[in-house]
Parts: C-alpha cells; sequence; structure tokens
C-alpha cells in the first residue's frame, strides 16, 4: 500500500505531511525538513537521534505491521501477590484512602524482576505525616506479607508510634522464618520493654527471621529491653548493623550488650548513643573497653552522651591499640578534657590502630587538649575525619591544629567550628582553606571572611556527618 502525503501547515506555521490513506492512527512519527524542502518519513525505534523522544513506546514496523511495546515498569510479580493479598484483607474502600494508597502505589512502582519487596513507610514522609500508620494496619500487613509468602528487602515502619500491640503482630511474622526479612527499621515508635521482648523471643526462634540491620532507635525500650536484646547476640546471629540509641538503656543493659558483644562476630556497626547513666563512676566504661579489645568484627562504635570522663577515654584509647578492625568511633558530646584527649592522640600517634574516623565533638578539650592533637595530626596518616567542634578550644589550641594541617595529607574532613576564633586563628584557616584545602579538597566547615580588614570566620554546612570509610 503506497501513502500519498500533502504538505499542510499546522497552528505554529511549520508544514507537516498529512497521510492520507490507511495510517494508523497510534502510529507515531516525525517529520524531518531536509534542504530541499522535501519531507521523510521516520519511524521512531530505527533512528538513534529519536531516542529521547520516545515516552513510553516504541514502534516497529516490518512488513506492513506494527507492534508497540511499552517502556513503562511491570511490577514485580512478589509486590503484585503482595498487592492482591493486602487489598483482598483490607477492602477496596480502605485500599484507597492513604496510608494504604500510598503502599500499594509504591509497590505498584517496584520494577520487574525484584525478587525482594522493600516496605517503606516511614511516617516522616511528606505523604506519610498527617496519616500515618496505625496497630490495625500493621496486623493487616503483616497477614498479607504471610499469606503471599514474599521476601522481604527492607521493612521501614519507622516515626508511626506504633505500640505493643504492632509489635505483637510484627513478631508473628518473624518467628516461623517463613518470611525472609533483610532489614528491620523500628525506629521513632512507642515500644516499650514488654514490645521489644516479643520481638527479640521471635528472632531469638531457631527457625525466626534472622535480620541483617535492625534499628531500634528512639524506642524507650528501657532496662528490661536492651537485656533483651542482648540475649539474641549470641550464637546464630546475623545482624550487622544494630542501632539502640536514644532508646532509655541505663547501666545493666549497657553492660549486657558489651558483654555479648564480646564474642559476636557478625556486627559491624553498633549505635549506643545516649544510655540512661545516673552515676560518675564509668562502670560500663571497662566493658565497652574490653569489648573493643577482644571484638575483631566490630568497625564502627557510636558512644554518643554517655557521660564518658578523661579515665573512660584513656580506658577506651588504650584497649584501641590491640583493634585495627575498628574505623569510626564517634565519642561526641561526653565530658572528655585534657588527659582523655591526650590520651587518644597517643593512641593516634602510634599507629597502632586502624582508626579513620574519630568525632570529639561537644567535649572540653580546650587549648591544651588542641595541642596534642595537633602533634598526633603531624605524624597520624590512618584518620581521614577529625571533628572537635564545640570544645573551648582557643586561639592557641586552634593555632596548632592548623599548624599540623600545613604537613597532614591524610585528612580529607576537618570540623572546627563551634571553637574561639580570634583574628589569628581565622587568618590561618582562612589561609588553610583558600590555598591547601582547596588543591586537596578537604572539606571544613568553616568559611572566612573579612569585615573592615578583620579575617573572621562562619560555618559551612557539609553534606554529611562523617566520611564514608573504605574497608
Amino acid at each position: 500500500m503506497r501513502y500519498i502525503r500533502t504538505p499542510r501547515r499546522n497552528n505554529g506555521g511549520l508544514r507537516v505531511a498529512r497521510w492520507q490513506r490507511g495510517m494508523p492512527p497510534h502510529l507515531p512519527s516525525m517529520l524531518t525538513r531536509q534542504s530541499n524542502r522535501n519531507f521523510k518519513y521516520l519511524v521512531p525505534g530505527f533512528d538513534s537521534t529519536l531516542t529521547s523522544l520516545r515516552v513510553g513506546l516504541t514502534t516497529f514496523v516490518s512488513s506492513g505491521k506494527t507492534t508497540i511495546s511499552s517502556y513503562t515498569a511491570v511490577p514485580s510479580m512478589a509486590a503484585k501477590k503482595l498487592k492482591n493479598s493486602y487489598v483482598t484483607l483490607i477492602g477496596d474502600r480502605e485500599a484507597a484512602l492513604a496510608p494504604s494508597s500510598v503502599f500499594l502505589d509504591r509497590l505498584s512502582k517496584l520494577p520487574k524482576g525484584q525478587d525482594e519487596v522493600d516496605i517503606i513507610l516511614n511516617g516522616s514522609h511528606k505523604h506519610l505525616f498527617n496519616s500515618r500508620l496505625t496497630d490495625g494496619i500493621v496486623k493487616i500487613l503483616c497477614d498479607a506479607i504471610i499469606d503471599s509468602g514474599v521476601a522481604i528487602g527492607v521493612l521501614d515502619l519507622g516515626t508511626n508510634g506504633l505500640g505493643d500491640t504492632a509489635a505483637a503482630e510484627l513478631a508473628k511474622l518473624f518467628e516461623t522464618g517463613a518470611t525472609p526479612v533483610r532489614e528491620i527499621h523500628l525506629q521513632g515508635n512507642a515500644f516499650g520493654p514488654s514490645a521489644c521482648k516479643v520481638l527479640c523471643e521471635a528472632f531469638g526462634n531457631p527457625q525466626g527471621a534472622k535480620p541483617e540491620v535492625l534499628n531500634l532507635n528512639g524506642n524507650p525500650i528501657g532496662e528490661d529491653g536492651g537485656v533483651a536484646v542482648s540475649r539474641i547476640l549470641g550464637e546464630g546471629c546475623n545482624l550487622r548493623t544494630l542501632n539502640l540509641g536514644n532508646t532509655e538503656m541505663g547501666t545493666r543493659a549497657i553492660i549486657a550488650v558489651a558483654k555479648m558483644m564480646w564474642y559476636n562476630n557478625s556486627i559491624h556497626v553498633l549505635n549506643l548513643e545516649n544510655p540512661r547513666m545516673f552515676d560518675l563512676q564509668e562502670s560500663t566504661t571497662f566493658h565497652i573497653a574490653k569489648m573493643i579489645r577482644t571484638n575483631g568484627t566490630l568497625q564502627q562504635l557510636y558512644l554518643g552522651k554517655h557521660k564518658m570522663r578523661d579515665d573512660g577515654a584513656a580506658s577506651i584509647a588504650q584497649y584501641m591499640e590491640d583493634n585495627t578492625n575498628i574505623k569510626i568511633l564517634d565519642l561526641r558530646a561526653n565530658e572528655i578534657s585534657i588527659a582523655g584527649a591526650e590520651a587518644l592522640a597517643i593512641l593516634l600517634m602510634k599507629g597502632a590502630c586502624g582508626l579513620s574516623a574519630l568525632n570529639l565533638a561537644g567535649n572540653k578539650i580546650q587549648d591544651q587538649g588542641a595541642h596534642a592533637l595537633g602533634v598526633a595530626l603531624r605524624t597520624c596518616r590512618t584518620l581521614v575525619d577529625l571533628d572537635v567542634r564545640n570544645n573551648s578550644i582557643g586561639n592557641s589550641g586552634l593555632l596548632a591544629i592548623a599548624d599540623a594541617m600545613n604537613q597532614n595529607t591524610a585528612i580529607q574532613r576537618l570540623q572546627v567550628f563551634g571553637n574561639k576564633f580570634e583574628e589569628a586563628a581565622a587568618d590561618a584557616f582562612s589561609e588553610l582553606v583558600t590555598n591547601r584545602f582547596s588543591y586537596f579538597q578537604v572539606e571544613c566547615d568553616v568559611r572566612p571572611y573579612i569585615v573592615d580588614g578583620v579575617s573572621m570566620v562562619a560555618k559551612e554546612n557539609l553534606p554529611e556527618d562523617m566520611v564514608k570509610v573504605v574497608y
């Protein structure tokens, strides 16, 4: 069949060709003006220049037949099974309302061929902020997962205010192990000690789920909950990341976790920030220090807000000499002063540890501690990230750090804002930031500027909290 084209003008005044016979109305086409003002019909899909203009479909013309193939992502079979089970249990009417509608929409966008289903329903997201999950929704969700039998990659139910009822339903999901779950994020809910015990009993079941990531940050699990978590850290533990920060654990729970970590060989990241400590004897520090000496797999340790003083920091530094695996040590917002900073500086000078990132923000190391760290920075070749913000460091201490940075070639990120910058220190860091840091691409959280001929510094926001360490 031959097509006859007739040049016409569209509303924009451009000449187009109208195919008068037999042209399929849905077939996309493109006409290109040639130098002789003739038009040539181009088939999208055969010309690479049209790739950016093909939206959703490609047309193939072969032997008078037209085939249309969609670019729209086809949901995976696992997501489809879970979606059907969920809609069956909750009903069409509720499925059209948030948060169910948000969940179903996200399921439909999962790519084809993905064996695991990621369920991310964090209540802090803008789509769920005003319609967060309830215990009843969690029950239906767990039943749908069990009915469909799909494997879960990431289960994020954080910041939803879930309580003991939701924890019991999640425990039913985890206790049989029939549904594998790789990451579990339950941060920012209202799980208390009893809810934590139920969840840990499910994880402790020999046939139960063995997640690699468990995040309970911000849940008031208390002493009993922390002890329950410690019991799943023994033989058979598959966790790689355990986040127990801000969980109101006390001395007994911290010691229980530390003792189990002596022999744990799976956890790489451990967060024990902000426990409830009511004594000044640093009774937990010795157990944590012994954990550091004996554990051979831990790579990141977060001990912020532990009320740690100089003796505790010295114990940590002493036992760190026997550990070459820990790369990130976070001691922010403690009560470490000059002696503790000197002990950590000696650790860095010896070079026995493999420490790559050290966070001392929010302590009180002052000028003498900064001088000790400055001496360590001259020879240390492993540390790439140092944070000493808000440490009451004066002009001489800042100058010592600046002078050391003129010789250090390892640091990739330095954070010093929040200390007592005078004109001499501001001049020194102005020269560093402008010249050496710019050349070696060192990130620094101060931005120099001049007012009436006087050097000053302002805060420079850095993109991430700490440098990503490659193990």
